[in-house]
């Protein structure tokens, strides 16, 4: 793999139910959650932190809400860094959009218990990733097959948002990270995600 930048980020978060557990980095408290962007030989583009999260005791009912599921925050301050960036990437590696459609069938943004919006939140896109969070201490990877993406406006915070649901196995591991490798198909929806998500988070 070959490091294409590293930014930081607002927010990540990896709600592990079955195990009362959450592996997270949140700015707002004082943590400093990096990520880190790679890419392969096949020009699949890899999301990886590993830095400033930590496993912690889920705060909320475990039994109640989603039991699995990923969570990343983009402040809207490093959206066109991250744009640069990978643009340049997609460009220099002849990467082009897919012609495929994809529907919104998993909204993402942050609700209230009764459904109703906290925010102004527009849906993006999907795509279908490999995502992968490890836990060390309790030997568990939890595994994701699709992201959704949206631009959340809410009055005290703007930020790109991209979740999904996983399903955990055992599984050794020597540390504890985030992994998503969005196939190089699909590069250029990521990007143009961000692209919108800059334009609407005003």
């Amino acid at each position: 793999m070959k490091l294409i930048n590293s930014y930081n980020i607002k927010y990540i978060n990896h709600l592990l139910g079955s195990k009362g557990l959450v592996l997270r980095g949140d700015s707002s408290r004082g943590d400093s959650p990096i990520l880190d962007i790679y890419y392969n030989s096949n020009f699949d583009i890899i999301l990886k932190v590993k830095e400033g999260i930590q496993i912690e005791n889920m705060l909320s009912d475990p039994n109640k809400g989603a039991k699995e599921r990923f969570d990343i925050h983009f402040g809207k301050d490093i959206l066109k860094g991250v744009l640069n960036d990978l643009d340049k990437y997609a460009k220099n590696h002849g990467l082009i959009m897919d012609t495929k459609s994809f529907q919104m069938l998993n909204p993402t943004g942050t609700e209230h218990s009764e459904g109703i919006p906290l925010g102004k939140v527009e849906p993006l896109t999907r795509f279908p990733v490999s995502c992968s969070v490890y836990y060390h201490h309790i030997n568990t990877v939890a595994q994701g097959k699709m992201a959704y993406v949206d631009a959340e406006n809410y009055p005290n915070k703007q930020r790109y948002h991209i979740g999904g649901s996983t399903n955990s196995t055992i599984k050794e591991t020597l540390d504890s990270f985030f992994e998503i490798i969005i196939p190089a198909e699909f590069v250029c929806r990521f990007i143009k995600s961000i692209e919108l998500a800059d334009i609407l988070l005003k």
